[in-house]
């Protein structure tokens, strides 16, 4: 494909963007249905819906066309913001087209049948049920590992797709420094006697559970309007956009310690991505750094 003008062709790269976080969007609302809403047995249905919505998100990616526009944008003169959005588009453009489009779609229903099965295991304290999802799951990134780099380690190359750059040798001396201060300190905790305060585990009811979230996301600054919370298995984070990110907690009413620290886990996740600046978002750019820097 030819292009008039550079400025045709960053058109092009704002409505392939846009396109693609649209995808994004939807899938994410699917996701937190999924874990926070929907009815347990839902998911053989949600699995047909995710496999259809990542097929058309591989078709997006991975079109050819895609490739000729990195090229030409590549040989431009570019704006620092214009030109790491094209290395990232690049980056999504060839990984995705190094994995067969069959295997990713299967691999996102897979993770759509695991999550049901981990959550009919957990409860029924069976690792069994789920189990040979796990062995499937770890099969798959195995595999994509050597797609991503066959020349790196595999943990390396599945490494570089969340904290780009680290390896596992940068990192081994960097636990080894925390296991010698973590250790020691763990065992000391042991020897101590119950360190948990009596009140920690009396019985608080779920509602009044709910309103001390409420109060936790308050005091950190948190503003409703754009960041909601829900009830999941286990808490985690999703966001949309820098007006919209969503938060999960999960309520024990023998156990104050549980929500209450992931309310406060979260919320930071949360404070992170609303924090953004708004022109990255519906770009390649929208979202954190990198895992490493979400997680602190």
């Amino acid at each position: 494909m030819t292009y008039e003008s550079v400025e045709q062709a960053l058109e092009k790269l704002c409505k392939l963007e846009k396109t693609h976080a649209a995808y994004v969007h939807a899938l994410g609302v699917i996701e937190l249905d999924a874990a926070a809403a929907a009815p347990k047995g839902s998911w053989e249905g949600r699995g047909v819906t995710t496999g259809v919505l990542s097929e058309v998100m591989y078709d997006l990616i991975a079109d050819p066309q895609n490739g000729e526009l990195i090229a030409y944008l590549k040989e431009q003169e570019l704006d620092d913001l214009n030109r790491r959005k094209v290395e990232v588009l690049e980056k999504n453009y060839q990984r995705m087209n190094r994995i067969p489009a069959e295997e990713y779609v299967a691999y996102n229903m897979l993770l759509n049948d695991a999550q049901a099965a981990w959550e009919k295991a957990k409860n029924a304290a069976d690792f069994s049920v789920f189990q040979p999802y796990l062995e499937q799951i770890v099969e798959y990134n195995r595999k994509f590992a050597g797609y991503y780099d066959p020349g790196l380690p595999a943990y390396d190359a599945l490494l570089n797709e969340y904290e780009e750059g680290m390896t596992m040798e940068i990192l081994d001396v960097f636990f080894e420094k925390l296991r010698s201060t973590i250790v020691p300190l763990l065992e000391k905790i042991q020897k101590k006697n119950d360190p948990v305060p009596g009140f920690v585990c009396r019985h608080y009811p779920a509602d009044i559970q709910r309103r001390f979230s409420d109060l936790l996301m308050e005091t950190m600054g948190l503003d409703r309007n754009y960041c909601g919370i829900a009830e999941s298995e286990h808490p985690f984070t999703i966001n949309y956009n820098n007006k919209d990110v969503r938060i999960t907690t999960h309520y024990f009413e023998d156990n104050l310690l549980p929500s209450m620290f992931s309310v406060i886990h979260e919320g930071g996740h949360a404070l992170y991505e609303l924090g953004g600046d708004p022109k990255y978002d519906y770009t390649a750019l929208y979202g954190g750094a990198s895992m490493g820097i979400h997680e602190s």
